[in-house]
């Protein structure tokens, strides 16, 4: 008899339907959680069963869950292209909330060439980023083309607006990321009264009343509104708010 390869299914309901492509039950099982020892082999499960099957949401999905939750960064972004190729870039809503949802775990690199291809839209299905462990591109590699070098999307990174960053993980209700890209660019650019701004709304919004005197006593002088700063330190203080 063979072993288990997982010792239980916790369910996840998928809420939000982006596209008829990707209608979830939310009776679904979608995370696995590998037995001891048997992540390698749930993993390579998984893959032939997407090979097998690129059509089938459900084992994309717990393929993506299994190497999020292993941190193995390769994997996981090789399992996106997948998804990606598979749905032949169809809901493309889907694609940016899996993005942001697993950024924590992807390379900076491979994030960069994700976010081309799911958000700038500037990439199409049949011209996307090599992925070497992907099992949907193998075969592929004389159409595909690695569309930007490493040093390419450093500076593209380098020439990101911090407040365009900033927004694109409130929409996904990424807070703490947003607050983090805020808080260094303010630092970065004090001149700019909409990071500033953008950055005491969260701030006022989280209840954060220490992030707020903290970062009040680093910028000093390059504070622009003071007063609006020392108005939502004392409603975040009527708000049960404390230092």
């Amino acid at each position: 008899m063979s072993k288990p390869l997982f010792l239980e299914f916790n369910n996840a309901k998928a809420a939000l339907v982006y596209d008829p492509a990707f209608q979830l039950s939310s009776e679904l099982r979608l995370r696995l959680t590998p037995a001891p020892g048997c992540e390698v082999e749930l993993g390579n499960k998984l893959s032939a069963m997407v090979s097998a099957e690129p059509q089938n949401l459900t084992v994309h999905i717990q393929r993506i869950c299994l190497y999020f939750d292993i941190h193995q960064a390769d994997f996981l972004f090789a399992s996106l292209i997948d998804l990606w190729v598979a749905f032949n870039g169809r809901g493309r809503d889907f694609f940016r909330t899996l993005l942001f949802a697993t950024k924590v775990r992807l390379q900076e690199g491979d994030f960069q060439q994700l976010h081309r291809l799911f958000v700038n839209e500037e990439l199409r299905p049949n011209n996307i980023p090599s992925a070497r462990l992907s099992v949907l591109t193998q075969g592929l590699s004389g159409s595909l083309q690695l569309v930007f070098s490493v040093d390419d999307s450093v500076a593209s990174e380098q020439l990101r607006d911090p407040l365009v960053e900033a927004l694109e993980y409130l929409e996904y209700s990424q807070v703490e990321q947003a607050l983090s890209v805020l808080e260094v660019a303010v630092m970065a650019q004090p001149t700019r009264g909409d990071l500033q701004q953008n950055l005491l709304e969260i701030y006022l919004s989280t209840l954060d009343l220490h992030g707020l005197k903290e970062m009040e006593m680093k910028l000093e002088g390059d504070l622009l509104q003071p007063v609006e700063w020392d108005l939502a330190a004392k409603k975040i203080l009527e708000a049960g708010g404390q230092e």
